[in-house]
């Protein structure tokens, strides 16, 4: 097993179709460039490769939102999740559309019950 690789997502250090799965967990919404940044991930996954991508969801009904905002430390951070965190991610139609102009197709989409955060199964 290898260790986690931390790099920018837009010019990976990786062979061309040489990893199996890539995970962005809570991160694709800081990427400078997310349409490249896919196109990068693609190219690392083999034919049949899985991205999962999990985000914050800005659509998410308002309850999850104060559901994972009330776990936050802080009293000012709780009351900014949602409006200057969670509204900042990319909504996941947005992100499936970029995925798929990337030559990715969506597998399956699951928005968990609790948290404002949704999941995306993405195939190369």
């Amino acid at each position: 097993v290898r260790s986690p690789l931390r790099a920018r997502a837009e010019a990976l250090p990786l062979r061309t179709a040489s990893v199996e799965v890539a995970a962005c967990i809570s991160s694709l919404r800081h990427f400078s460039d997310r349409e490249r940044s896919l196109l990068e991930l693609r190219r690392v996954l083999v034919p049949g490769g899985t991205l999962v991508i999990a985000e914050l969801d800005p659509q998410a009904p308002a309850r999850r939102i104060a559901h994972h905002a009330e776990g936050l430390r802080g009293r000012a951070l709780g009351l900014a999740f949602g409006a200057l965190v969670v509204r900042t991610a990319p909504p996941a139609h947005q992100v499936v559309a970029l995925a798929e102009r990337a030559g990715f197709s969506l597998r399956r989409r699951v928005d968990d019950p609790l948290q404002p955060l949704y999941v995306l199964e993405l195939t190369r």
